[in-house]
């Protein structure tokens, strides 16, 4: 295969399965409500509301301090107002994704390799709230998804027709 710069690719790693994991299943809507109070609470930054999230056992003390280099101050998208995205698009899946016996789980994609800007895509779709997260390129550039990621995702590209993983272990 010939790799392509900057490459695209569509994956999880383990924090979005936490955070996928955080929004399905029995307690889908106490975490819908628990979500839906951290980010009306305006005077959370980014920092705080994924810190009061983790609550001590979802991420751990590396991924959130990781989080703040790489996304809040000096890293790849400390330039990008990432708490307004995420915000005002959480909320808006938070809305979409409904209450009660309609309440639908949330799950979230890394889309890389696509765009400059830091941007989500929300799909209300008939069981699910989808988001897909559009990152700025990295540098250096990924070339991997995720290798710690306990689901894999695979590609097919034209021009090679071969089945490549793209995340996951």
């Amino acid at each position: 295969m010939t790799e392509q710069e900057p490459i695209r690719i569509i994956y999880k790693n383990t924090t979005i399965e936490t955070l996928d994991d955080f929004y399905r299943g029995d307690d889908l809507n106490d975490a819908l409500d628990v979500a839906r109070g951290l980010l009306e609470d305006q005077s959370l930054g980014a920092f705080a509301v994924a810190e009061t999230w983790s609550d001590g056992r979802r991420l751990s003390a590396d991924e959130l301090s990781g989080y703040n280099r790489k996304w809040l101050t000096s890293g790849d998208f400390g330039g990008h107002d990432v708490d307004g995205v995420i915000r005002v698009a959480y909320r808006e899946a938070l809305r979409r994704a409904g209450e009660g016996a309609d309440a639908r789980p949330i799950e979230t994609f890394w889309l890389t390799g696509f765009a400059d800007t830091f941007e989500i895509h929300v799909h209300d779709g008939k069981d699910r709230v989808t988001m897909f997260m559009v990152l700025p390129e990295e540098n250096p550039v990924r070339t991997y998804g995720s290798h710690n990621a306990t689901t894999p995702s695979f590609v097919v590209r034209e021009g090679d027709l071969e089945v490549t993983q793209t995340s996951g272990a």
